[in-house]
């Protein structure tokens, strides 16, 4: 999508992504449950949105700076900017994944949770699983701001609406970017969730228990990209979009006068 401004960039980005977070929240919960090998899964949804506020603060920052670091990219690597996006974002994603998994873990809040895990493991705690994250990033992102888009295309071309186009869009890119990651996500949701158990261990990585929520994550990543790409496209059309720039335009006229 050409045309708008880096602030459009940034409000379309945030919004579009907390649009998401009703949906993915609980399936993502569902599915840490599944890969960390707990049957004592809950169906209460007070459970289900624990950590929305560190799962937000997750969730959007690190969408926006993928997107952001696409836009600048993408004139000197327009077929790896996506790509290179999720590889910038993933010691965000490793740092506050860590404490999502933990605070579910312990049942605490936010503060308190963050001080067991420095007082007790230390700093390095927080990105033990960051080379999982980078794969799990790079995959993720080239699905969201390249694949997807491209589907979408192709599909609308063939006669369907631009809605039926965003979902086989959504489904496709976000089937191909949980298939590619699944092992790695499974990897790095254990090593975020067992602190005490070394990181060296990859012996496990291929086997059938790698596959735990693969159809959560499925799910979660489809509905993610069809509902930001749904919403970005609705906030995009919107002549109102332009209001913080007439704004900021008036302001400074008024100043000046």
């Amino acid at each position: 999508m050409t045309g708008l401004t880096l602030p459009q960039e940034i409000y379309i980005a945030a919004f579009s992504t907390a649009a998401t977070i009703p949906v993915v929240k609980p399936l993502a919960y569902l599915k840490i449950v599944r890969q960390a090998n707990n049957s004592k899964a809950s169906f209460n949804p007070r459970v289900w949105y624990r950590g929305t506020t560190i799962f937000s603060c997750n969730l959007i920052p690190k969408t926006v700076i993928q997107v952001l670091f696409n836009r600048a990219l993408s004139e000197q690597f327009p077929e790896a900017s996506a790509s290179l996006a999720g590889i910038s974002s993933a010691p965000l994603i490793c740092l506050t994944d860590s404490v999502l998994i933990q605070q579910q873990e312990m049942k605490k809040n936010l503060f308190k949770t963050v001080s067991y895990m420095y007082k007790t493991y230390g700093p390095r705690v927080f990105f033990r699983a960051l080379p999982a994250t980078v794969i799990r990033e790079l995959s993720f992102t080239t699905a969201l701001l390249s694949m997807a888009p491209k589907i979408e295309e192709k599909i609308k071309k063939r006669g369907y609406t631009d809605l039926e186009a965003k979902v086989g869009g959504g489904i496709l890119a976000g089937t191909f970017a949980a298939t590619v990651s699944q092992v790695f996500d499974t990897r790095k949701t254990r090593i975020q969730t067992y602190l005490d158990h070394p990181t060296s261990n990859w012996r496990n990585l291929f086997t059938k228990e790698a596959s735990a929520g693969y159809t959560l994550r499925v799910l979660a990543l489809s509905a993610s990209i069809f509902i930001y790409n749904f919403v970005r496209t609705a906030l995009a059309a919107k002549p109102c979009l332009n209001a913080p720039d007439s704004m900021l335009k008036q302001g400074l006229e008024q100043s000046e006068s």
